[in-house]
């Protein structure tokens, strides 16, 4: 039997009763079980409204929390939308095909921003800010899957930078020095007129990495702000003013060599590696170091953009990857494999870094000098992102 526990107002002859919800006055022998049961509900009435009270406080505290975090991160993944296709993207070309006057205000426009003051550094250039940049963020991309992307976006930065900062936008020009592998020494790129200068002096300055200060062509002379460092465990931009120095390798053996990697032939071995990983490490390793190596003095060192021959020789490693992905377009635009960390120095041992995958959502951070970008957003050179082609 069931029974109601009834409380009379406290008036004048009110008193606490139990009515039995059956109508039945006579069943009062249950009383005490029917007020037990009562307690006990309304004690797991309370308890589950407070359960309930705390679900909704910490559903909100995420809530909140999530809130906050996607306000802080916006900033870094905006870029993230889809990249839409861009129109007429302009063409890319190699340097003895401009005309003279194009050739002069492309060196008009590097000049004009080793003049510019760094955005963080005083007593460098905007220049220098991108041998900083090169080495601070670019170090563990040698070496890996994110070399060709993060190199492609670095180009980028510094393309628009001329035409931002120092009204340039005849497009970043490339040096097929394949056309130059029967000798590198001789090739136009190196002209004190329509070129960059040539060999450093050796009797001139102090030598760095085997090269001495350049004394002719439109960078004699120029002042180079950051230097590379080995700190025991990586490379480190260390602040010393020197003169931007080359000293191109002597007739032998070694410069063979440099000269056969960058040869037609070398190239359509590369260019004929089917999967990326493999067309990589071939054209990084032979190709792209052929260069550096044979140039020696700034340019073999991680802040190698402090000589501007850099951004031709980069745009040139771009191309053949370009070209690369036009052979198969379907299959080959967005491969992408092999590790994600620096497999030779620097960062975390080599048995950990084996084992960690790049993947097309990494991330490439560029410091203060640009956006974070998706890798995926780089496959494509035809984007609103990017907008260029060869």
């Amino acid at each position: 039997m069931n029974y109601l526990k009834v409380f009379s107002a406290p008036m004048k002859g009110s008193s606490w009763m139990y009515c039995p919800l059956d109508g039945n006055p006579d069943h009062h022998d249950h009383s005490d079980k029917l007020e037990d049961t009562v307690k006990r509900r309304a004690t797991h009435t309370i308890k589950r409204r407070r359960d309930n009270l705390y679900d909704v406080l910490t559903t909100t505290a995420c809530i909140g929390l999530l809130g906050l975090m996607l306000v802080l991160s916006w900033d870094r993944w905006k870029r993230y939308e889809p990249q839409i296709a861009c129109r007429d993207p302009p063409q890319r070309r190699e340097w003895r095909t401009l005309r003279p006057q194009e050739q002069q205000s492309y060196i008009d426009a590097v000049l004009c921003l080793s003049d510019r003051p760094s955005i963080f550094e005083p007593g460098s250039s905007r220049f220098d800010d991108m041998a900083y940049l090169h080495l601070n963020e670019g170090t563990i991309t040698h070496y890996a899957a994110a070399f060709l992307p993060f190199h492609r976006y670095f180009i980028h930065i510094f393309e628009k930078a001329l035409g931002k900062e120092c009204g340039y936008y005849g497009g970043l020009p490339y040096w097929d020095w394949s056309l130059d592998s029967s000798d590198l020494a001789l090739s136009p790129i190196w002209r004190d007129i329509g070129g960059f200068g040539g060999s450093g002096n050796p009797d001139i300055g102090e030598e760095i990495s085997g090269g001495h200060c350049i004394t002719s062509g439109p960078f004699a002379y120029a002042t180079r702000h950051w230097k590379a460092k080995w700190n025991g465990n990586n490379f480190e931009p260390v602040a010393k003013p020197h003169c931007l120095s080359r000293g191109f390798v002597a007739p032998g053996a070694d410069k063979d060599d440099f000269q056969k990697g960058i040869a037609p032939e070398s190239l359509a071995d590369v260019l004929a590696h089917p999967e990326y990983d493999g067309f990589l490490k071939i054209l990084e390793m032979m190709s792209h170091n052929s260069i550096p190596q044979f140039v020696q003095g700034d340019f073999f060192l991680g802040t190698a953009p402090n000589d501007p021959v850099f951004y031709l020789h980069h745009a040139q490693v771009d191309r053949l990857w370009w070209l690369w992905q036009q052979e198969d377009a379907e299959h080959r635009l967005y491969a992408f494999q092999g590790a994600a960390e620096n497999q030779l120095f620097g960062g975390s041992n080599s048995s950990e870094k084996a084992s960690v995958a790049a993947s097309l959502n990494d991330v490439l951070t560029f410091g203060r000098f640009g956006d974070h970008v998706q890798i995926r957003d780089l496959m494509r050179t035809d984007t609103s992102l990017l907008c260029y082609k060869y």
